[in-house]
């Protein structure tokens, strides 16, 4: 495996944020909980984490595991696990910024990193900021759009032979049905297709371990086991990096949560009427249900399904073999998850692409839409190296202009989150800045009002 430096961009941001933020949804984790339950009893933030779920929910989630347990075997699920502490904080802090103190027009509320560098950094935020949405705009037409094509074509032509041409157009035109009603339409779908997916692929996949429940025992210990062997290192960190996409033969791409990146950060500001440590904390769940939840159980599937996964050399097969175990109807049924992963993304990846674009020239454009289902064809023609490689250096410049946002205004992300009382101590709202503080401040003054005490009911005394 070459050199990548996005992956060690993205440990060490995580590391200095992780150990900024005190470790709080470690120590705390029943406290953070509550608070992602609370939220998301709210409507719009509900339909905001679909909607950035809908981002990184695709097809590499089905298959991505398989990609770093062929060449590293079990011991890689172990360092995928831990890669996620990393993106957990990560995420925490890119939505945190992003939805602190954003703006609303008249076509709804408009957030993200762009935002968030002009906020933060003057006049040199104004040009990271024009970088960075060029970047978004490009990625779209490449990861969100080309990558999930491809990926969707391959993955559906080895469980069913059906031409890319026609499954291409298939996505083009649900593509085009969804997206052309506008942001909320794509929410309202996303809000619908991520979680029936994510509860049918949860039932396939749990079934599978049931089915060969006597292998588990043996299949947990094979991730302890090869954890911390050369070979399930190597495979851990090829499963992190390599999670997001899928082409023929060799799946590449992101990590399987775009942490780093902070491309989802515009879809949680949809639900930014919260405090933004609590939007920031939707950020976790994202995480939390991407990488530890889904990526766990395909993996345990897997291993306990198919003894020997070195026998495969592509993940969609070694997947399509777990599920086999069930019998021939659950081929449809993960065909069927693998589709509505893939749309789910390409729609939202259509989302990022027009609030980037709107950043850059403060206003729609019509032409965006004829491209971008343009590309989505081409994603079964092209080939997936150079498509690869592109994605890979837009990336990486997104991915360092985050970073730099993130250790630079670490601060304030720390000042929200004691805030907001995420480190187990009292609110100390003292710190917090903006209206919302001033409102805090007045509820804590009158919780903390000294009511005149009663006075003490003196008896006369008798009279001598």
């Amino acid at each position: 495996m070459k050199f990548n430096p996005l992956v060690i961009i993205v440990t060490l941001t995580g590391a200095y944020l992780l150990i900024r933020l005190r470790f709080f949804f470690l120590l705390h984790p029943v406290r953070t909980a509550g608070y992602v339950l609370k939220g998301l009893k709210r409507k719009e933030t509900a339909r905001a984490l679909f909607l950035a779920l809908s981002g990184t929910l695709g097809v590499g989630n089905v298959v991505g595991v398989a990609v770093g347990i062929i060449p590293g075997g079990a011991g890689s699920v172990f360092w995928m696990l831990v890669s996620t502490l990393f993106a957990a904080a990560l995420k925490y802090g890119e939505v945190t910024l992003a939805t602190d103190g954003i703006s609303r027009s008249e076509e709804g509320v408009r957030g993200g990193i762009h935002t968030a560098l002009c906020r933060f950094f003057g006049r040199l935020g104004g040009m990271l900021a024009l970088i960075y949405s060029t970047c978004t705009v490009l990625l779209s037409f490449f990861m969100g759009a080309t990558l999930q094509s491809s990926a969707l074509v391959g993955g559906i032509g080895a469980i069913f032979d059906t031409p890319p041409t026609v499954i291409a157009i298939i996505l083009a035109f649900f593509v085009l049905f969804s997206v052309v009603f506008g942001t909320r339409v794509i929410e309202k779908i996303t809000a619908v297709v991520i979680p029936l997916t994510t509860i049918v692929y949860i039932i396939l996949t749990l079934s599978v371990v049931f089915v060969c429940k006597e292998r588990l025992p043996d299949a947990v210990t094979a991730i302890l086991h090869g954890a911390f062997t050369a070979r399930g290192a190597f495979g851990g960190a090829l499963g992190f990096l390599f999670s997001r996409a899928v082409s023929e033969g060799f799946s590449r791409g992101l990590l399987s949560n775009e942490a780093g990146a902070g491309t989802s950060s515009a879809a949680h500001a949809r639900g930014s009427s919260l405090h933004p440590a609590m939007c920031g904390l939707m950020g976790i769940a994202e995480v939390v249900f991407d990488t530890t939840l889904l990526c766990s159980l395909t993996a345990l599937a897997i291993l306990c399904a198919v003894p020997n996964t070195s026998l495969y050399t592509d993940g969609i097969s070694l997947v399509y073999a777990a599920v086999l175990s069930l019998g021939a109807p659950a081929g449809a049924i993960l065909a069927f998850c693998i589709c509505a992963f893939a749309f789910s993304t390409v729609i939202c990846w259509y989302f990022y692409g027009t609030e980037a674009y709107y950043s850059l020239f403060g206003r729609r454009s019509a032409v965006l839409l004829p491209i971008y289902l343009a590309f989505v064809l081409l994603g079964s023609r092209l080939s997936a190296t150079p498509v690869i490689f592109v994605t890979d250096v837009l990336l990486l410049i997104m991915t360092a202009i985050t970073s730099l946002l993130l250790i630079k205004k670490s601060d304030r992300i720390c000042t929200l989150s004691e805030g907001f009382g995420l480190y187990g101590g009292p609110k100390k709202i003292f710190k917090l800045k903006g209206s919302g503080a001033r409102r805090l401040r007045q509820r804590s003054a009158r919780s903390r009002k000294i009511r005149p005490k009663k006075p003490r009911s003196i008896k006369n005394p008798l009279p001598r």
